[in-house]
């Protein structure tokens, strides 16, 4: 009985492990395209903004959020 709870248990930590090979890597990556995605959307509104302020004739004020 002993040995069968410790190779269902050994079983189990493996399993955790594995997944944790998994998952990790993945919320890893969905943070950084998160964090790309904000820079990137950032980068957008930047450059709205110029070409606005560039068709008024005013002079370029370039406001990042």
């Amino acid at each position: 009985m002993g040995h069968l709870f410790f190779s269902i248990l050994k079983y189990e930590v493996q399993h955790i492990f594995y997944l944790g090979n998994i998952v990790a890597p993945m919320q890893y990556i969905s943070k950084r395209m998160q964090q790309n995605l904000q820079n990137i959307s950032s980068q957008i509104s930047c450059r709205i903004m110029i070409i606005l302020s560039k068709q008024e004739n005013s002079t370029i004020t370039m406001q990042c959020i």
